[in-house]
């Protein structure tokens, strides 16, 4: 169905720039944007470059899902299905982001590293722990995941996880183990 995309290059009377619109093959609305260019040549470039971008399926328009829409969405859908203790994680996940980063009116497409990097610096300074930060995290990661899947986001950001020290076990034994040691 994409096959049939065509994009053109056209000179609308009020604006400089030339712009380059294609029909949309799904919808059947037109859709346009600035090629950024004044010369005929090389807005053809730009046009032929976005072409081969919706031909091949890599150009996704930003989406407009914000975050209310999408925590809203996932408590119903999946939360609902989660045990307690996930539902009361989640719901802290939520609550502190609703504290420290203020998400009215945030979209999904602004969630980025350099966003989840202001999350944890944020949770840092209000003096959680590493291990609940990267919890906090990895619900966060779970979400924008399944958000990925239901067509709400586009792009699920890159979220570092704290790496644990060489030597340092998740269970009681090794520490027990290390204090017969001495």
């Amino acid at each position: 169905m994409s096959e049939g995309i065509r994009v053109y290059v056209v000179k609308y009377p009020d604006r400089k720039m030339l712009a380059m619109r294609y029909r949309d093959p799904v919808t059947g609305k037109q859709v346009a944007r600035s090629t950024g260019e004044t010369r005929r040549k090389e807005a053809d470039r730009v046009a032929a470059k976005w072409e081969a971008e919706l031909r091949e399926g890599r150009y996704a328009s930003p989406s407009k899902t914000t975050w209310a829409d999408l925590v809203d969405r996932y408590s119903a859908e999946k939360l609902a299905g989660l045990s307690h203790g996930t539902n009361s994680k989640v719901e802290s996940l939520l609550s502190v982001v609703d504290q420290l980063m203020n998400p009215s009116g945030l979209k999904v497409a602004q969630v980025d590293a350099r966003w989840v990097s202001r999350l944890r610096t944020e949770l840092r300074n209000a003096g959680r722990a590493e291990t609940t930060i990267d919890g906090h995290c990895r619900h966060l990661k779970a979400m924008l995941r399944w958000g990925k899947l239901q067509g709400m986001v586009n792009e699920v950001p890159h979220i570092d996880m704290a790496k644990r020290g060489k030597g340092a076990g998740q269970c009681r034994s090794g520490i027990e183990s290390n204090k017969e040691a001495k």
